[in-house]
């Protein structure tokens, strides 16, 4: 039985269900979780970036530095399961996503043509 389970992992890409994060989020809390799903809704304040994913089994926060992608973008987010997020006076569940660092283009690539 322990093989189905860890092939089912294989098979999903990783990705956790946002309801068995939510069901197991004391275990989970600070720990690295992946989860795919549809942006449902995104905000940006002052000091705060966000967005909302959504699978087939529920919804969850993104709090992010990277850019934020669009509504009904499908996208796989890598990050740190905070609890006890608190913003203002509001303390919730949420993914601290993994900031994505951009490459910066090899110089040796480029051809230069003399005319």
């Amino acid at each position: 039985m322990p093989f189905f389970i860890v092939l089912i992992f294989i098979l999903e890409g990783c990705a956790t269900s946002i309801n068995s994060i939510n069901k197991r989020q004391e275990k989970l809390q600070g720990k690295q979780v992946v989860v795919k799903g549809r942006v449902i809704s995104s905000l940006e304040f002052r000091d705060l970036t966000c967005f909302t994913i959504r699978d087939k089994s529920g919804k969850i926060m993104v709090i992010t530095e990277n850019l934020l992608p669009f509504k009904n973008d499908k996208v796989r987010v890598k990050g740190i399961l905070e609890r006890n997020f608190t913003y203002k006076d509001q303390t919730m569940l949420v993914i601290k996503e993994n900031k994505i660092k951009l490459k910066k283009p090899e110089e040796s690539k480029k051809k230069i043509i003399k005319i």
